[in-house]
C-alpha cells in the first residue's frame, strides 16, 4: 500500500517518523516521508523515501523575535499568546506549506495519509483526493478525556467538566485559525470550503489515533476511543557503522561519566547566557560537561579539559554513558532520555514541554522542572546536586527503561496501522491484546 507521511516541526517531530517510516517500509509497503528540507540527510541516511516541504516556516524560530516569543510560550495561554504574535508572519508561510503538501500528495497518489496535527493541510488533501487518514500523536494533546486536563493548562482538580472543558477548548481553538488558512487556500484552486472535524477524515471516516508513548510514562486514559492506540516510543535506532566521534569517544574515557547538556532548539533569546550559567554550575558542582549545542545557537568556547562541545551526537550511543542528562524537555529528548536509564534535569521553555518536566519529577527520574526564565547558576547547581547525591533517580530511570525497551512502540505502531488497513472492525481485538 502507498503511504503518505506528513510531519513539520523541530527534530523531535521528525525523527519518530523516520523511525515509524522504517518499520512500515519493512511491513512491506511504500512509504514516503514529507517534512521540511533540512531533514532530508536524518530521513536518507536511513532509507527512508523523502519529499521535502519548504523550511520557511522554522526559519521563524531562528530570528530574534521568534526566540523571544517561545520563551513566553509557557502553558495553554502562553501558546495561544505566541500564535497571535507570529500569526501575521506565519499565516502566508502556512499556506505556502500547505500547498506544498498537495503538491507530495499529487506526486505520491497515496491510498493513505499518516499525519502529525501540525501537517493539518492532510484534512484539505484527505478530501480532495478522497483518502483516508491515521492521526499520530507524540504527545497526549488532542484525544479528549475526562480523566485528566489538556496538557497545557493547570490540574485543578475540580471534576471531570473540567478535565473535558479544557480539551474542547484546545480543539477549537486549534480548528479555527487552521480551517481559515485550509480555506484561503481551497479558494485559490477552486475547491470547497473545509469544516475540519479533526476526527473525520475526507471519506467521512472516523480517524484512527496512534500515539507514540508509553502507558508506563502516560496510563491509557480508560475512556479513549477504542481506535485510539498507545503503542510506546518511536524510536530511531543508530546504524550499525555510527560510533560516536574520536573526540567524543575520547573525552568519555578520560574521566567519570559528565553531565550532558542539550536543549535541541530552544536556546533562548540569549544563548550565551545559557551557556554562562551551565558553566557556572558545572564550575561549583566540580562536574565534568558536555554540551550538544544543536540547532538552538548556542556557540562553542574556548576548549577545556573539563567540557566538550559538539553539535550533536546519537543519543542511543551517548546517553548511557552519561551521569546525567539536562535538557528542555521535548518529547523525544525525554523518551531518549527514559529508555537510556539516565537520570534527568529538565528546564523547560514552552509548549508541552513544562508537562514532561512535570512528569518526569512524578516518575522519579528527575528534580522539580526549572523554568527557563527562572534558570540560575544557583538553581542549576542545586538539582545537579540533588541527582548527584540521590540515587533513587537512577534506580527509577533503570527501572522506567527497562519496561520502555521491552515495548518496541515504533514495531506496534506499524501493526496497529496494518490492523487499521486491513480490518477496522477488529480494531478492539487488537487494543486488549496490544495494551
Amino acid at each position: 500500500m502507498k503511504i503518505l507521511v506528513l510531519t513539520y516541526g523541530t527534530r523531535g517531530d521528525v525523527q519518530p517518523f523516520v523511525a515509524l517510516c522504517k518499520e512500515l517500509t519493512s511491513a512491506g509497503h511504500s512509504v514516503t516521508l514529507a517534512t521540511a528540507a533540512r531533514f532530508e540527510a536524518l530521513a536518507t541516511a536511513q532509507d527512508v523515501h523523502f519529499a521535502a516541504l519548504s523550511d520557511e516556516l522554522l526559519g521563524i524560530i531562528d530570528t530574534q523575535q521568534g526566540r523571544r516569543a517561545m520563551e513566553g510560550a509557557n502553558g495553554f495561554w502562553g501558546m495561544l499568546r505566541v500564535n497571535f504574535e507570529l500569526m501575521r508572519r506565519v499565516k502566508p508561510l502556512q499556506i505556502e506549506l500547505v500547498e506544498d503538501c498537495w503538491e507530495v500528495a499529487k506526486a505520491n497518489r497515496p491510498d493513505v495519509i499518516i499525519f502529525h496535527p501540525k501537517a493539518f493541510a492532510a484534512y484539505a488533501v484527505s478530501e480532495v483526493l478522497n483518502v483516508p487518514l491515521i492521526m499520530a500523536l507524540l504527545v497526549p494533546m488532542l484525544v479528549p478525556t475526562r480523566t485528566a486536563p489538556h496538557l497545557g493548562f493547570p490540574d485543578l482538580k475540580v471534576g471531570k467538566w473540567y478535565n473535558a472543558l479544557t480539551h474542547l477548548a484546545v480543539r477549537q481553538l486549534m480548528r479555527l485559525p487552521a480551517r481559515g488558512i485550509l480555506n484561503t487556500w481551497c479558494m485559490r484552486h477552486g475547491f470547497g470550503k473545509q469544516s475540519l472535524k479533526l476526527f473525520v477524515d475526507g471519506t467521512g471516516a472516523r480517524i484512527p489515533v496512534v500515539a507514540g508513548f508509553s502507558g508506563s510514562v502516560i496510563p491509557r486514559p480508560d475512556d479513549w476511543p477504542k481506535n485510539s492506540f498507545m503503542s510506546g516510543f518511536w524510536f530511531l535506532e543508530s546504524r550499525k557503522s555510527e560510533t560516536l566521534s574520536a573526540d567524543v569517544e575520547a573525552f568519555l574515557q578520560e574521566g567519570e561519566p559528565p553531565i550532558c547538556f542539550g536543549f535541541g532548539s530552544m536556546a533562548g533569546s540569549d544563548p550565551e547566557r545559557l551557556r554562562q550559567t551551565i558553566l557556572e554550575a558545572l564550575a561549583e558542582t566540580g562536574q565534568r560537561g558536555m554540551i550538544l549545542t544543536g540547532w538552538g545557537g548556542i556557540s562553542a568556547g574556548k576548549p577545556r579539559a573539563d567540557l566538550i562541545e559538539i553539535e550533536a551526537a546519537p543519543h542511543d550511543l551517548l546517553l548511557p554513558r552519561v551521569s546525567m542528562l539536562v535538557h528542555h524537555g521535548g518529547a523525544g529528548t525525554t523518551a531518549a532520555a527514559l529508555r537510556a536509564g539516565t537520570p534527568q534535569i529538565v528546564i523547560p521553555f514552552m509548549g508541552d514541554q513544562p508537562f514532561w518536566g512535570q512528569r518526569m519529577m512524578e516518575l522519579g527520574v528527575a528534580p522539580a522542572p526549572i523554568r527557563q526564565n527562572r534558570l540560575t547558576a544557583e538553581n542549576l547547581k542545586q538539582a545537579i546536586q540533588s541527582v548527584l547525591k540521590g540515587p533513587e533517580f537512577r534506580t527509577s530511570a533503570t527501572r522506567l527503561s527497562e519496561k520502555i525497551r521491552s515495548e518496541n512502540g515504533a514495531r506496534r505502531a506499524a501493526d496497529f496501522i496494518d490492523a487499521v488497513l486491513e480490518n477496522p472492525s477488529e480494531l478492539q481485538q487488537f487494543e486488549h491484546q496490544g495494551q
